[in-house]
């Protein structure tokens, strides 16, 4: 395995005990509570994107993000955002 690998390794080590490594439901539980997480970051981040639009759109470089650009719509954010909430929710709630 590469460094990558190792490294990859090591996070998941740090995030379950020795004991619980070889414990698949552990994993599981690990892997759910990392998308629920990826899943409601993601949705602070659209909407921080909205509430910085004009700002951003004079900024140097984060006038190239995909609202501040006109390359995707602002209601596709007012959908996009509460839907990635409501599935971080979701996944929390179900399985973690």
């Amino acid at each position: 395995m590469g460094s990558g690998s190792s490294h990859l390794i090591e996070s998941v080590k740090f995030y379950l005990p020795d004991q619980e490594f070889t414990n698949i439901n552990a994993i599981i539980t690990l892997l759910f509570a990392f998308f629920s997480f990826s899943f409601t970051a993601s949705s602070v981040y659209v909407v921080n994107d909205l509430l910085d639009l004009e700002s951003d759109r004079v900024h140097s470089t984060k006038k190239n993000r995909p609202f501040a650009a006109g390359q995707l719509p602002v209601h596709y954010g007012a959908v996009i955002a509460p839907l990635l909430l409501f599935i971080g929710f979701l996944l929390s709630a179900i399985f973690v």
